[in-house]
């Protein structure tokens, strides 16, 4: 049985298999509809076009890519005009970015092979070896369906999750710090209290002891190195920053990182968190909820670093602040509600169509 293929600039024919691009651009129709094989073309010339766009949509590129070779294979399932295209999908950053029509083909259900060598054509052409020979890895067999879909399923289900519930980056920084081994419910009374009080400000918490914070904050647990790690950061902001939160953290983001690693007890997801809902800057926390999703549904294997997670994020849903926060906050409720770490309720959960 034969197949169809079409002859792809290699960087695109990578970000098309990798769930980036979604969206081929040709200047001509056809009436053919269904599997799709990729193969990326010799030609070096759209090289500094693309290395340009992945730059602009923060994507992470190879340092080399293949060519002169099927390396994969899409199922094309819609073509529309591109004014027709953006009106579906162009709330998609990727999709409106990689848009450029006049006749927008819609890919979808990407999955990689090993590299078969061969001549191409960048009209549709038949490929005589059957598909049944061409080996898929087994990363690729995955569902295909990219991280913004599964962000809109995520949405859809739940409704916006408006994180973080709070009036200032201060209230933010407590609120990250308090809840980390305790429950929100428990870390948000405590908040309040100290809110009624009249502590919730730099200067009236840069006054109190230790001991005197361990009393306020007790019932969230291990108030103990709690209250020290607050009082630390109260101390700095007031002295480093004349207690300019905003201004400390209207900065780049690698700094950042770099200065809140250095207080004892703080972490990379507790520095990102408040990066993300302090600062409002565009980074991608990584909890225990994000490996959990993405290991079971083999976007990245068990072993794979915190780093290469966020890239990951990043290719599919870029670095908008309000996209990468509802995405962690929604993660963190499917994990609780559904993917525990035992015993997991796949059958009910909103994504069960993917099948971890």
């Amino acid at each position: 049985m034969s197949s169809k293929a079409i002859t792809i600039h290699g960087p695109w024919a990578w970000a098309i298999l990798q769930g980036i691009k979604r969206v081929e651009n040709r200047e001509w129709l056809t009436e053919y509809r269904g599997p799709l094989l990729i193969h990326a073309g010799q030609s070096p010339d759209s090289d500094d076009v693309a290395r340009a766009t992945f730059f602009k949509l923060g994507v992470t590129e190879p340092d080399g890519y293949i060519r002169g070779a099927i390396i994969g294979e899409v199922n094309l399932s819609a073509i529309y005009s591109l004014e027709d295209y953006l009106k579906k999908f162009g709330h998609d950053p990727y999709n409106r970015e990689f848009a450029r029509g006049p006749w927008c083909w819609v890919l979808e259900n990407p999955r990689a092979c090993e590299p078969v060598y061969c001549p191409g054509n960048f009209q549709l052409w038949t490929v005589k070896t059957p598909v049944k020979e061409f080996h898929f890895s087994p990363e690729s067999t995955r569902s295909g369906v990219a991280l913004y879909e599964i962000y809109e399923r995520l949405i859809q289900h739940y409704g916006p999750q408006r994180w973080w519930p709070a009036e200032s980056p201060l209230e933010v920084i407590l609120g990250v710090i308090l809840v980390r081994n305790s429950q929100w419910t428990v870390a948000a009374r405590v908040i309040a209290g100290l809110k009624t009080k009249g502590l919730l400000d730099l200067d009236r918490l840069g006054k109190l002891s230790e001991e005197e914070l361990q009393s306020e904050i007790r019932s969230v647990g291990r108030q103990k190195a709690k209250a020290k790690l607050i009082l630390s950061l109260v101390h700095f902001f007031l002295e480093t920053w004349e207690g300019k939160i905003m201004a400390f953290l209207a900065r780049d983001p690698d700094i950042l990182r770099k200065e809140l690693l250095t207080f004892s007890g703080i972490g990379p997801e507790t520095v990102d968190l408040i990066l993300l809902y302090a600062g409002n800057l565009p980074v991608c926390p990584v909890s225990i909820y994000t490996r959990r999703f993405l290991v079971r549904h083999r976007f990245v294997d068990e072993n794979a670093t915190d780093k290469k997670m966020e890239e990951l994020i990043y290719v599919h849903l870029g670095r908008d602040h309000a996209v990468l926060n509802e995405f962690y906050a929604l993660l963190v409720r499917m994990g609780r509600e559904y993917c525990a770490k035992t015993n997991p309720r796949c059958q009910d959960c909103p994504l069960r169509h993917l099948k971890p």
